[in-house]
């Protein structure tokens, strides 16, 4: 091997670990990000009181199951048709939705979730 073979063998290598490095950041990051709105999502929850957190739940959840149902044409199981990528955001997207929801029922309006 030559010195010029070695060279850009080493900047791909170092160029690889820098980008695999700022994967691993901005994963960590992410993570971090999850388990916050969650732990605020938990903290809320617990602060309802049992009926009203019973009922926040219950919409929540019937929410979400019938956005799931939309997002699985197919009848029958399959990796594919269980965990589709569109119910990775809709989960996603479902967390930030109840931070809100959840917001609103503190303020007083639990009508609207029943």
């Amino acid at each position: 091997m030559n010195s010029s073979t070695r060279i850009i063998r080493a900047a791909l290598l170092a160029a690889a670990a820098a980008a695999l490095a700022t994967a691993a950041y901005l994963l960590r990051e992410k993570h971090q990000e999850a388990v916050a709105a969650v732990q605020n999502i938990q903290d809320q929850l617990d602060a309802l009181d049992p009926a009203t957190r019973a009922a926040v739940i219950a919409r929540l959840t019937s929410d979400e199951v019938k956005r799931v149902r939309g997002n699985q044409p197919c009848p029958r199981w399959s990796p594919s048709a269980a965990f589709p990528p569109a119910a990775s955001a809709a989960a996603t997207a479902g967390l930030a939705g109840l931070a809100v929801r959840l917001d609103s029922v503190s303020s007083g309006s639990v009508r609207e979730l029943a």
